[in-house]
């Protein structure tokens, strides 16, 4: 095989590679591993949850990050019922009801 021959092999390879990185789409996570090395399903907010003290979840942490608290911990106690009534007046919201809220400010 001729050197020029060589070249242009190894070029289609590289455009044939860069064409394939390009357009292949990044897989979206769809489960965490345990420390038992199960898997477990990524959590989903439900945003018409009603959120109060002592409430826990996914949906506690999304709202403490709304509410821009320093300890996003998932757990709904004194300090972010605190800030919630500073924010909002009242004690208990859903994730609909806060965004509302928010907008409409």
């Amino acid at each position: 095989m001729k050197d020029n021959q060589k070249v242009l092999l190894v070029s289609i390879g590289l455009v044939a590679l860069g064409i394939y990185l390009f357009f292949k789409k990044t897989p979206q996570p769809t489960e965490e591993k345990t420390d038992f090395g199960q898997t477990t399903p990524p959590a989903k907010a439900d945003y018409d949850k009603v959120l109060k003290k002592g409430s826990k979840g996914v949906e506690v942490g999304i709202l403490q990050r709304a509410l821009k608290q320093l300890v996003d911990d998932e757990d709904f106690g004194d300090k972010t019922e605190a800030r919630l009534k500073a924010v909002m007046k009242v004690t208990q919201t859903s994730l609909n009801d806060y965004n509302k809220f928010i907008t409409k400010k």
